[in-house]
């Protein structure tokens, strides 16, 4: 199957620190102390036994409270969504509850220190095809507009290597509603430099940096969920056209258990796309990602390009290929809202293999999608022109 990449772009039970649990324990204890002082009255016992004073049974049930309180801010604390996620996928807080509780999110918090630069694995959404893993970056500083980089990053998952991989540090910026880049954070457009190169800022509030490393795995559904995974990272510097300038050698290693959530909505059906010759006949969208499987007749079309060859002189040449259907792009929400620039921008495209009609699209999302919200699929019917894109410039194909 051919693939087009380009991405220019974990749950363990939560570790409370160690001063946390002492002033927890301390005050379970100091319950239990009270509680034998004045044992609870049994029905068979009431005529006998003194009943425990109404303002002291307040005062248990407070102390209860507290280290209840103590414990749930604790972990609240400890489990702080990323920037990356939370503000670079536009979870809002009521999703990130939900998220968590569906194991489509899970925490890790699992630290990693060498020549004095901590790396910590916070978290990591994953469902039947990718996953997202953030890391924070602490010691390390970089000034805006120079990008930081890991020069090696190796990814295992069950021991094996075979998806893609790819990581990049966050830079804070999001697709916009044009499908143009702007500032996550108030929805800005860029800074450019007098060369016209974007001026990303990599460096959260708290001085830190975070990464994000992304897999997909799309012929193998749910190959990344409930697997042991295996992270390494080596030495840590910048890069600039393509050019690494190593600043820290070191290695920050990883090893935890994935989770994920198999949470899909599927349409099937067959929905004819215009003219297009092709039929829709399965659409899966999930939290974080889309894949619409179609009946497309094999169209092969012959055109001339100019490229050079072994001496560098520019040529004139003939190739042939197949056609393309009308891609995936996005969705319609029921109450009418378009969003026709959700992928993340690493499509699977392609026929399933040599001789079938049968073309697939998928990608994973640039947001977090609410699937009981999901109205209709949306297909590209026209090529982008830098207007607001509507309807007319789409096929949409209802989900009921």
């Amino acid at each position: 199957m051919m693939e087009k990449e380009k991405l220019d772009l974990l749950r363990k039970e939560v570790v409370i620190p160690d001063i946390v649990n002492k002033k927890t324990n301390d005050a379970f204890a100091k319950i239990q102390r009270m509680a034998k002082d004045h044992p609870p009255v049994l029905l068979a016992d009431m005529k006998t036994k003194k009943k425990i004073p109404r303002k002291r049974t307040a005062l248990i049930i407070i102390a209860a409270t507290l280290a209840l309180a103590t414990m749930s801010a604790a972990a609240a604390a400890y489990m702080k969504w990323s920037n990356s996620f939370s503000e670079g996928l536009g979870i809002s807080e009521g999703q990130q509850q939900k998220l968590t509780e569906s194991k489509l999110n899970t925490f890790v918090e699992q630290s990693c220190t060498n020549a004095g630069i901590t790396v910590t694995a916070v978290q990591s959404i994953t469902n039947e095809y990718y996953t997202y893993i953030a890391f924070r970056v602490e010691g390390y500083s970089v000034e805006d507009g120079v990008q930081p980089d890991f020069q090696n990053l190796s990814v295992t998952v069950d021991g094996m290597n075979d998806f893609f991989t790819s990581g990049i540090f966050y830079d804070g910026l999001i697709c916009g509603e044009d499908g143009s880049p702007v500032h996550a954070e108030d929805g800005s457009p860029l800074e450019v430099d007098g060369d016209g190169r974007i001026v990303n800022s990599y460096t959260m509030d708290d001085e830190s940096l975070e990464y994000q490393i992304y897999l997909k795995k799309t012929n193998e559904k749910g190959f990344f969920i409930n697997k042991a995974i295996h992270v390494e990272l080596q030495n840590l510097g910048t890069v600039a056209k393509a050019d690494f300038t190593p600043e820290v050698e070191g290695t920050w290693t990883f090893d935890w258990k994935l989770e994920g959530s198999c949470e899909t909505r599927v349409y099937e059906g067959t929905m004819a796309l215009g003219d297009s010759g092709a039929t829709v006949t399965r659409v899966e969208i999930s939290p974080i990602s889309m894949k619409a499987e179609y009946e497309f007749p094999r169209q092969q079309t012959t055109e001339n390009v100019t490229a050079e060859d072994e001496n560098g002189d520019e040529q004139e040449i003939e190739i042939t290929r197949y056609s393309e259907p009308p891609q995936l792009v996005g969705v319609k929400l029921k109450d009418g809202t378009l969003l026709p620039w959700i992928s993340m921008g690493a499509e699977t495209m392609g026929y399933v293999d040599d001789t079938s009609n049968t073309y697939i699209c998928s990608f994973s999302t640039n947001r977090i999608l609410d699937i009981s919200q999901m109205d209709s699929v949306l297909f590209r019917k026209t090529e982008p022109d830098g207007t607001a894109v509507t309807e007319d410039d789409l096929y949409v194909v209802p989900m009921e």
